[in-house]
């Protein structure tokens, strides 16, 4: 099954008014459930996530956890309206699950929770953050998975930007895309030089953090090229 699937299955099987979504990559630091729970049976909040963050041990996880998608671990509690959320911690009201489950870009691996918060956005309800609601993910394991993980980043990245734009096969254009792999380069090694400090990267070490960064965001833009270029294969031959 493929990660949504899974995610829809136990959605379907699970009977509480409250569906909290937990990746089984992923560990929940101490008072976790209690912080979701607390923040999605509050009013008007129907959709909560927790902050998800690369935990910080050794030279790739400190690369990852400054240079990747995923926030620095955060250092204050409160709920907000005005962070990205993700689906690997996260919390929903059932009834507003079966309204709007999570439905991924076709081609795609990563893209429903994008998907669905800017659905819920367009019926007025707001995706809400716990700060405090914490949980660490590995960073990519080996050189394969990193590779791997790195196309199949472009590949989505590639294929949610002209979904969105309402192109088709023909129309597809990469300059949309390279231009969002540069936004997000230069937003991960900009936090990379300002807050090494906040994982415990001496100054010494930076440079090693932007070169392991810089290989993933060109392996990042060559799955958004090949996926330009071959973008059948490319969507039937990477799955994470």
């Amino acid at each position: 099954m493929s990660y949504y699937d899974m995610k829809h299955l136990g959605a379907e099987q699970a009977s509480g008014d409250i569906l909290i979504f937990l990746d089984s990559d992923v560990v929940p630091e101490p008072g976790w459930l209690a912080a979701m729970l607390d923040a999605v049976l509050a009013p008007g909040v129907p959709i909560v996530c927790g902050n998800t963050y690369v935990d910080p041990v050794g030279l790739l996880g400190k690369a990852f956890a400054l240079a990747w998608f995923f926030p620095l671990r955060a250092t204050e509690p409160g709920l907000t309206d005005q962070e990205k959320c993700y689906s690997n911690n996260l919390a929903i009201r059932a009834e507003l699950y079966r309204e709007h489950p999570f439905v991924e870009v076709p081609g795609t691996t990563r893209t429903a929770m994008p998907q669905l918060r800017e659905r819920l956005a367009a019926r007025g309800i707001a995706m809400h953050k716990c700060r405090h609601a914490q949980v660490t993910h590995p960073h990519p394991r080996g050189l394969a998975h990193f590779l791997k993980r790195a196309l199949v980043h472009g590949r989505d990245i590639y294929l949610k930007t002209n979904h969105d734009a309402g192109r088709d096969l023909a129309r597809r254009r990469l300059g949309d895309t390279l231009a969002e792999v540069g936004r997000r380069y230069a937003a991960g090694m900009g936090r990379a030089l300002r807050q090494h400090r906040r994982v415990d990267l001496t100054p010494a070490g930076v440079p090693a953090v932007l070169a392991i960064m810089s290989l993933y965001y060109l392996v990042f833009a060559a799955g958004s090229l090949a996926t330009h270029l071959a973008p059948g294969p490319m969507s039937r031959g990477l799955r994470i």
